[in-house]
């Protein structure tokens, strides 16, 4: 939804938020269940818990390696990751 959109299209390096702290590690993130997160993103779990339950957050990187952004993959449910994806 807009709304979402807006409120986290940008954020500050010291948010809590997924990408921020892959963005900031340089690790990604495999989210099986949104709603096991630490409590430091209970915020963004509850914006997002009608339309968000598993995610993966994966570093971009310039040539450099520095990271540079990150991708962000969401799914509607709960859902097991095989180590080949």
């Amino acid at each position: 939804p807009a709304e979402l959109r807006d409120r986290y299209h940008v954020a500050r390096l010291d948010s809590p938020l997924v990408g921020v702290d892959v963005i900031s590690t340089g690790q990604r993130m495999v989210i099986p269940d949104t709603f096991a997160l630490p409590a430091r993103y209970a915020h963004a779990v509850h914006d997002t818990a009608s339309s968000v339950r598993a995610c993966v957050a994966h570093p971009l990187r310039a040539a450099s390696g520095r990271v540079v952004g990150v991708l962000t993959l969401l799914w509607p449910q709960a859902r097991r990751f095989a180590d080949a994806e």
